[in-house]
């Protein structure tokens, strides 16, 4: 846990405590800083996503992170994706059974301990959801799963039916997953509108200075208040451009 939060320290260290007793020696009125600061208390919960752990034999329980920064540790496994070594030997068990790396392939959550020598589901740790029917469910969680010769049977058990506790840690997994794209595909679009608006009311305006340019006609009105009856050339001709023109209707509004 020490890697990924920065605690403040209880008691100054033993180099510390000297320190202050020399000064408080040589002034009584010695200033010792406030440990409880609001620096230090966000330092409290910063996260390195740097610095998880892949291999989910070692890694700490997703419900020992300060829950503000749990988010964060969330995406920083889902960017990484299931622990799975390339090129490696797994090693035999007391059966002479070993880890079969195809089962990767048909089990998209599935991911092996180098650490432990077993396998875990990763949407589980990310979102296990706290159900009376998920005893029994730290296999694939905590302590892992090892029992090769009953690999496949196990792990769709360990899927069962639709209401299960793994599928609804799946569909946690996808609503998560999917929040961040779905949240920038709107703001993706509401930018593009936007631009076009822009160019629109832009286009409007040039429109008629250029008009007005040409033709040497002055801009100002005596009274361009918006219940004057003469606001001048430029508001009277871009009023009537909008009200003549589809799609810059709106500009008035600018």
């Amino acid at each position: 846990m020490d890697k990924f939060l920065i605690k403040r320290p209880r008691f100054p260290s033993a180099t510390n405590t000297h320190v202050l007793n020399l000064n408080s020696a040589a002034d009584s009125n010695a200033f010792i800083p406030d440990t409880n600061t609001p620096t230090q208390k966000r330092a409290n919960i910063e996260f390195n996503p740097d610095s998880i752990i892949s291999d989910p034999g070692a890694r700490i329980p997703i419900d020992e992170y300060d829950v503000n920064i749990r988010d964060q540790v969330r995406r920083a496994y889902i960017a990484k994706g299931p622990f799975r070594p390339v090129d490696y030997t797994f090693p035999k068990n007391g059966d002479s059974r070993t880890f079969q790396a195809n089962w990767f392939g048909e089990f998209d959550w599935l991911e092996y301990s180098i650490h432990k020598d077993a396998a875990f589901c990763m949407w589980c740790y990310l979102f296990n959801p706290k159900r009376a029917d998920n005893s029994g469910k730290n296999a694939f969680t905590t302590t892992g799963f090892k029992k090769w010769k009953k690999a496949l049977n196990k792990f769709r058990s360990h899927i069962g039916l639709v209401g299960s506790s793994h599928n609804e840690a799946t569909r946690r997994y996808q609503a998560f997953k999917n929040q961040k794209q779905s949240i920038s595909h709107v703001f993706s679009a509401q930018g593009h509108e936007i631009e076009v608006d822009y160019r629109r009311r832009l286009t409007a305006v040039l429109t008629v200075i250029q008009l007005l340019l040409r033709q040497g006609f002055g801009f100002r009105g005596h009274d361009e208040s918006s219940d004057s009856l003469n606001k001048g050339n430029f508001l009277e001709i871009l009023e009537w451009h909008c009200e003549n023109n589809v799609g810059v209707g709106t500009v008035r509004t600018m």
